[in-house]
């Protein structure tokens, strides 16, 4: 059931022109500038003003500008987040969002990028099936017995706290550790659950959140152990729990995932399609997370055209900017994972990829400090960052460096099992058989055979 959904983002979204806000700008011209001109209140002075309650509440500088309060004017920005709204609403005396021409702090669900129609049907169709939408087998009856009738906050606890440790274990050991069955089972009694039990309304958001969050992370599981149909409609529901949830932040990481994924099956234009859908309405997301959408993009233009090196490099200069502006603070719990290493690494991909011998040596400054500097509990990742490393210093001629890079990436991959990881061994192997004669090389090309066998 999920195929019939899997193609149906082919194209842009495309815009109406925004609606000005009237109301914001008869709020504050209503207001007299602090100045003893007798002027109306001016944009930069609003600015100034909502930059100082902000500050009187969270003791923290922000940089906001008469040309950020001229973007919410236009109706170019629709939905400031919350924190602006709140200052806004303080400084123009305003009782509520809607007086100031806002609607309701919380982002509205995607609308556009998947036809709403068909997001419904989908919910429905994958609710209505339960276990049988993901698994063909029947759910154990222990498990059938054990749902709960009423989900409160221990449930959606639960799912999250489910969803922390598939992702934890995901990253350390890959996705060839888990028991595939048992996340088949697991995210299908999830589904019925959610389907079959009553819900506080106040839940109903954040459950469908949690549930988008554990099919996100066991179809990426899915994905690294080489099991691509059930990978793929897992993410469909991902996606569509996501935005039914109106959560932007977990339809972002959604996305980029389902976009790396398609520029590692070799479709990097359905890549760039689920990575430009995710941009949509990038200002309601973090800069770490237009950092790394960025960055899958940039992956995304490198697998689809190798020989474009402009906009590869434009997309990771992007990407790099939008990192150094980077708050902590403001991500969502699962954005830790894109440290400055993860940066590193997946913008070196990108400019792997590309026949520019200056780009290549880009890259390998970004793998060393990939490779060095991934933190615990990111094995996997560090594993890649060493393979291609590998596969870029033969790229360049540099064979002591590949060899020695070779034998870290065999260590490193000794403990993870993930059959994309066996993919990139494979093609290690070839790249090392199309050397000269080496001993050193034909010695890894056979430590790389024993990898792939163990």
């Amino acid at each position: 059931m999920f195929g019939q959904f899997a193609g149906q983002v082919t194209g842009r979204r495309r815009f109406a022109m925004p609606a000005r806000n009237d109301l914001l700008r008869q709020a504050r011209e209503q207001m007299v500038s602090p100045s003893g001109s007798g002027e109306p209140l001016s944009r930069q002075e609003l600015a100034e003003l909502v930059n100082h309650a902000l500050f009187e509440d969270t003791e923290r500088e922000h940089a906001l500008d008469a040309n950020h309060i001229g973007k919410w004017e236009r109706g170019e920005i629709r939905r400031p987040q919350p924190h602006y709204l709140v200052a806004l609403r303080r400084v123009l005396k305003a009782d509520s969002n809607s007086a100031l021409g806002f609607g309701p702090s919380t982002p509205p669900r995607a609308v556009g990028t998947v036809e709403d129609v068909d997001r419904k049907t989908f919910l429905a169709g994958t609710l209505a099936l339960g276990a049988g939408a993901l698994l063909p087998l029947p759910a154990p009856a222990a498990a059938l017995a054990s749902r709960p009738r009423r989900i409160g906050e221990p449930e959606v606890a639960g799912i999250e706290d489910l969803t922390t440790f598939v992702a934890s274990m995901d990253n350390t050991r890959g996705g060839g550790s888990f028991v595939l069955q048992a996340l088949h089972t697991q995210l299908s009694e999830t589904l019925a659950t959610r389907r079959d039990a009553s819900c506080e309304p106040r839940l109903r958001a954040r459950l469908d959140a949690a549930v988008g969050g554990l099919a996100s992370v066991i179809a990426f599981a899915a994905f690294d152990s080489g099991d691509g149909p059930f990978a793929e409609g897992a993410y469909q529901a991902a996606r569509a729990f996501a935005e039914e949830s109106g959560d932007w932040h977990l339809r972002a990481i959604v996305l980029a995932d389902m976009a790396r994924r398609s520029v590692f099956i070799g479709d990097p234009d359905a890549g760039l399609t689920h990575v430009e859908s995710a941009m949509v309405r990038s200002d309601w997301l973090t800069a770490t997370e237009r950092a790394m959408l960025h960055a899958v993009r940039a992956r995304a233009l490198a697998a689809l055209d190798p020989t474009e090196p402009h906009r590869v490099q434009a997309a990771v200069d992007v990407a790099d900017t939008e990192y150094a502006n980077r708050n902590v603070d403001e991500d969502p719990t699962w954005m830790r994972f894109h440290d400055l290493a993860q940066h590193q690494g997946d913008t070196a991909h990108a400019l792997a990829d590309l026949v520019l011998r200056s780009a290549r040596l880009a890259a390998q400054e970004r793998l060393v400090y990939a490779t060095t500097n991934h933190s615990a509990g990111y094995e996997r990742s560090r594993t890649f960052a060493a393979l291609r490393h590998t596969q870029v210093a033969f790229d360049l001629g540099q064979v002591d460096i590949a060899v020695h890079h070779g034998e870290q990436a065999i260590a490193f991959a000794s403990g993870v099992r993930s059959r994309r990881i066996v993919a990139c061994l494979r093609n290690l192997g070839k790249t090392a058989a199309a050397q000269q004669p080496n001993p050193a090389v034909e010695a890894l090309r056979d430590r790389i055979q024993g990898a792939i066998a163990a």
